[in-house]
């Protein structure tokens, strides 16, 4: 007589596995959880892509959490059934930004296997104007000589007009151009060395990256 053959066991291990995988990966599983873009200046807005896959059930997308209010994150649509495929969109405002950016999006779902995923983004995006120094302070070191400050525009980007006003006649500002058509240098005259008070500079271009065409510069007397 032909023996019969158990498979509870293997089957049990089955289940396990299974509900171990969707503990580890849940319902949603990204292609990836970080991106890092390189953004131009001349950005508004920088997009993220996430593309992933449902797998095993459906799942219902719920409002995701940023911690800063500089980005907006959804999916294509809120409820996905299982083997379909989606994308998760990130963006980023720009606005006054400059250099390195990190944000986690925390994308929110019903899975009870995993109910939280968070996606990690950077971008970089590029300071134009590039001063050597923004404060210029005359102390007993510098005695009342006239200060310079460099700034050097990103290759890139050209600048046609550069102007530098001061905010209180104790101070007095000027431009000068350099040899090198990216560079200028803003001549700093302290004309008053009774005035105490931080002295407002500000630079203004041509630049078409109109968020980052003016730059504030500060003079400071700290002579005794």
């Amino acid at each position: 007589m032909r023996k019969a053959h158990h498979f509870g066991f293997p089957l049990v291990s089955l289940a396990v596995c299974l509900g171990v995988h969707g503990l580890l990966f849940g319902a949603v599983v990204f292609e990836q959880t970080q991106l890092e873009l390189n953004a131009e200046a001349t950005d508004d807005i920088v997009t993220f892509l996430f593309p992933f896959v449902v797998q095993g059930k459906a799942v219902t997308f719920q409002p995701s959490t940023i911690p800063c209010g500089c980005a907006f994150a959804e999916p294509d649509r809120v409820l996905y059934k299982p083997g379909e495929r989606g994308t998760f969109t990130v963006r980023m405002l720009v606005e006054d930004r400059v250099g390195k950016q990190d944000i986690e999006v925390v994308v929110k779902t019903d899975d009870p296997a995993k109910p939280e995923q968070v996606l990690k983004l950077t971008t970089v995006i590029p300071q134009v104007l590039l001063f050597n120094r923004k404060i210029a302070v005359w102390d007993r070191g510098t005695g009342s000589d006239p200060q310079q400050i460099t700034c050097t525009i990103s290759p890139g980007y050209a600048v046609t007009m550069f102007t530098a006003v001061s905010h209180h006649a104790s101070v007095a500002a000027t431009i000068t151009k350099t040899a090198d058509p990216q560079v200028f240098t803003v001549n700093l005259n302290l004309v008053d060395p009774t005035c105490r008070k931080p002295i407002k500079i500000v630079v203004t271009t041509d630049l078409p990256v109109k968020r980052q065409a003016t730059a504030t510069l500060w003079a400071v007397n700290r002579l005794p």
